[in-house]
């Protein structure tokens, strides 16, 4: 009896924390796949999630000689400076806004870029999605290359941060 008292407690507790989690709660979650397409095939997936001020990072390798290169997972903690700057780019670059741009890929060789945002705070969400050819995409209309180009703003932030605190341990 006590058991099942106290796992129903346990519940209640999950079920508040998810009901009142603070709206102005930040979570962003990056998917690059950069892969190349010719006879020696591969790609490289690098992901981050941020949930408040945890980020978690993972890289992984598939096709031609994935298997000399280990996947990596790393945990880090950013600053409150690091999420102030974090959440000041998505306000300017209006990344809360969901939007597109994708080119189609030419024929082999070439190497595609694919990119995905998911970005909730302050009880809104934006999805972003970027694919096409690393350089169909350099090479196109400014009005269109808005997209790729606020995407990857996010995506190189996050990275340099990560990069950073990897390189300080």
């Amino acid at each position: 009896m006590k058991l099942r008292v106290s796992a129903i407690a346990a519940l209640f507790i999950m079920l508040a924390s998810v009901c009142f989690a603070q709206p102005d709660d930040l979570y962003v979650s990056i998917s690059l796949v950069v892969a190349e397409h010719s006879r020696d095939s591969h790609s490289t997936k690098t992901s981050f999630v941020i949930t408040g001020h945890k980020v978690s990072y993972d890289e992984t390798y598939s096709g031609y000689r994935s298997s000399s290169r280990l996947p990596v997972h790393k945990e880090y903690v950013l600053t409150d400076q690091e999420i102030g700057e974090l959440k000041d780019m998505i306000q300017q670059r209006d990344l809360l806004r969901s939007r597109s741009f994708v080119i189609a890929t030419p024929d082999v060789p070439y190497t595609t870029y694919e990119l995905n945002e998911d970005i909730k705070w302050r009880g809104k969400r934006g999805l972003i999605k970027v694919f096409g050819s690393q350089k169909s995409l350099a090479e196109a209309e400014t009005k269109n290359r808005r997209v790729y180009e606020d995407a990857n703003a996010l995506l190189e932030y996050v990275r340099d941060r990560v990069r950073m605190k990897g390189e300080a341990q």
